[in-house]
């Protein structure tokens, strides 16, 4: 069991940084090649979402939990948060907007939680 947690700064640049801290403990857990590539995609759109969205705070948090065959992230923020509102239509002219449904794609599940304060993302992917 792995259970790694990260607390980052609201920056667009800590965005890859989430990624490969991602794709590193997918490595050292021997994860395979195309979960860790989804998981890791799933990542980054979470973490975008949290930059971009939590305006009224300076963090977020990043949590990877890997244990019993599946692989669950948590994505957490202090901020106003946003609606799980019905992910857009992908129709290829959009170049924000489709994060969860990406996610929703990727993973098994997915939960968008406003909490107070913040918003939660959490997903969980089985593994191969």
């Amino acid at each position: 069991m792995i259970d790694a947690r990260v607390t980052l700064p609201r920056q667009r640049w800590t965005v890859p940084l989430a990624r490969h801290l991602t794709r590193a403990v997918l490595e050292g857990a021997h994860v395979a090649s195309d979960d860790r590539d989804d998981i890791e995609l799933a990542v980054s759109e979470a973490c975008g979402n949290a930059v971009r969205h939590a305006r009224s705070t300076d963090r977020y948090h990043l949590r990877l939990h890997l244990g019993g065959g599946a692989c669950v992230v948590e994505v957490t923020d202090e901020g106003a948060g946003f609606g799980p509102s019905a992910p857009r239509a992908s129709t290829g002219v959009a170049s924000s907007g489709r994060g969860l449904a990406i996610i929703r794609r990727l993973a098994d599940e997915l939960v968008v939680r406003r909490r107070r304060p913040g918003t939660l993302v959490r997903f969980r992917k089985r593994l191969a």
